[in-house]
């Protein structure tokens, strides 16, 4: 199986039929490093293998719309590329190297058609978090769960109002209803 196109460190990755689908992370492309978690430029690029046609490699799908992003919550249903959230790190405020406080996540969501090549948006996430996995249930319902969540946001953001001032590890199970495209968090 040939290399990505381009390498990625915590990307997300979901499969739908023959088609691998590989979105956002960070790139070094051969630069140095910023440092261990963070090592090169966060990128929104998104690339796809069909392990039906492998002579074709890798191609490029367009990009997540909105920021570049690692750790995305992602999965498929059908032709369906669903992405939640992800982080990135606000570099413009950076100051002799240090990242302190300067992680921000997305709270975005968004869902690529395979057929069409279009992406669409979805309501944002009830609170913004990175590092979820997610599984889709009945070819209709995404469970997320994981991960962390409440660090600031950068982009427009409807619940900006509630984000606590503490980001924590996130003990909630969100479900999406693809139809309804309707977020609810389960009991604990």
């Amino acid at each position: 199986m040939p290399s990505l196109r381009i390498g990625r460190f915590l990307p997300g990755g979901a499969a739908s039929g023959t088609t691998i689908v590989v979105l956002g992370g960070q790139a070094t492309f051969g630069a140095n490093t910023f440092s261990g978690d963070h090592p090169g430029a966060y990128v929104n690029s998104v690339e796809a293998f069909d392990t039906a046609a492998p002579e074709k490699g890798w191609r490029d799908l367009p990009p997540i719309p909105g920021l570049a992003r690692e750790s995305p919550t992602t999965t498929a249903i059908g032709k369906n590329i669903y992405v939640f959230g992800g982080d990135h790190v606000n570099y413009a405020e950076a100051r002799d190297g240090k990242l302190d406080g300067l992680i921000r996540h997305c709270a975005d969501g968004y869902v690529l058609n395979l057929e069409t090549l279009r992406w669409k948006r979805l309501p944002d996430l009830p609170f913004p978090a990175h590092g979820m996995e997610a599984v889709s249930y009945k070819d209709r319902y995404i469970i997320m769960a994981g991960g962390i969540k409440n660090y600031r946001v950068d982009h427009p953001y409807e619940h900006a109002g509630r984000i606590p001032k503490m980001p924590s590890p996130n003990f909630d199970v969100v479900v999406f209803d693809t139809q309804e495209e309707s977020y609810r968090i389960l009991p604990t």
